[in-house]
């Protein structure tokens, strides 16, 4: 018999699915007295309970907070103590510097006075010496006084000369030259200032000064200090020659030029440029500028500083290197000493010593020990 189609009532089809679940609800479990709906009372009390538990467990981190910000404040207004003692370090030791550089610059000053009135005091002290250059080795006779003696009579027959007249006579104190090598100088000292001055003209205006066939020349004996200052001043006479001006050499050491109406006296370079700008010559090549500002007005006070500024670059360096040994210094004694590692290596060895001893272990016998285990048994 073919099944019949099944209908629902309209109250069926009218139902819900919320109430249709909630009466199949019922129909499989009863309701228990846990599964009631929860109220606002609920609610409020879950909330205290959520809040005391937030508070139980962040009083503690409120505690550390806390700390952490007083250590805070502590260290920032440590380090803001340590900042305004390191600007009063600063200060103190910008003045320092500054003293210290004033009184470096002073000390090179007088030192530069003290080497120019040492090399005076030591030119006055040879005022009386002439120097004899070229004269071949080993050609005394009996001394060099006597060889320079018989030549200068050579020489100049109108001169009167004696024994008596030289005080010594000997050659530059250096070893002996090889045969390629310059001859030694020879240094003849007289007895008496003006001697040696009518000697020295009588020498100075010969052109033709000679031993045999070799040519000697006939110097002033002057100090290594002065020769050297000469030496950086002869661009400058160099330029007066070209100029045909005539220039002579002071004492205390000075170049001096007289012209028709004035004196001009230079002691170095910088002094040196003024004089020729004075005179109206032209710049040795030697001294002009590598770069020339030849529009700049101050041409030629940019030429006289250039020859100071190596000076003064090496005054810096130094004084630099100072203030550096001094801030290491500084810095190595506010710092803590670091603690040296502990050693374990001669641990180690004791270690590997006693347990070699346990491994092989010796006794140690008397003599009288000995001697009675070395003796037979009978």
């Amino acid at each position: 018999m073919p099944s019949q189609p099944q209908t629902k009532t309209i109250r069926e089809t009218e139902m819900t699915p919320t109430r249709e679940m909630a009466n199949n609800a019922k129909m499989v479990t009863p309701l228990q007295d846990d599964d009631h709906p929860i109220t606002k009372r609920d609610l409020r009390e879950m909330e205290a309970r959520l809040e005391e538990t937030l508070k139980a467990t962040m009083a503690p981190m409120q505690v550390l907070i806390n700390n952490l910000t007083s250590k805070v404040e502590a260290l920032e207004n440590k380090n803001q103590m340590q900042e305004r003692i390191i600007e009063q370090y600063r200060e103190e030791n910008a003045r320092v510097n500054k003293k210290l550089d004033e009184l470096v610059n002073q000390m090179e000053a007088e030192h530069n006075e003290m080497k120019i009135k040492q090399a005076d005091l030591e030119d006055r002290n040879r005022r009386c010496n002439i120097r004899f250059r070229n004269f071949p080795e080993k050609t005394e006779e009996e001394s060099p006084a006597d060889l320079i003696i018989r030549w200068l009579k050579n020489t100049i027959p109108s001169l009167k000369l004696e024994a008596d007249d030289l005080e010594r006579a000997h050659r530059a104190l250096k070893p002996m030259p090889k045969p390629s090598a310059p001859r030694r100088d020879i240094i003849v000292c007289f007895t008496r200032y003006q001697k040696k001055e009518q000697v020295w003209n009588n020498i100075r205006n010969l052109t033709n000064l000679r031993y045999g066939e070799t040519p000697i020349l006939a110097l002033q004996d002057l100090s290594q200090d002065t020769l050297n200052r000469r030496k950086s001043l002869r661009p400058c006479t160099q330029r007066l020659q070209q100029a045909g001006i005539k220039y002579r050499w002071g004492f205390p050491f000075r170049l001096i030029v007289t012209t028709n109406t004035t004196q001009h006296m230079a002691t170095n370079i910088p002094e040196a440029l003024q004089l020729l700008k004075n005179l109206e010559l032209d710049l040795p090549p030697e001294w002009k500028p590598t770069n020339p500002p030849s529009d700049s007005p101050n041409h030629e006070e940019t030429t006289a500083n250039n020859w100071t500024t190596v000076q003064k670059k090496k005054i810096q360096k130094i004084q630099q290197k100072r203030r550096n040994n001094a801030n290491q210094y500084r810095q190595a004694s506010c710092s803590e000493p670091s603690r040296r590692p502990y050693d374990t290596r001669n641990q180690t060895k004791i270690n590997q010593t006693n347990s070699s001893q346990m491994d092989n272990p010796t006794t140690t016998t008397t003599p009288a020990e000995r001697s009675n285990q070395e003796k037979p048994t009978n």
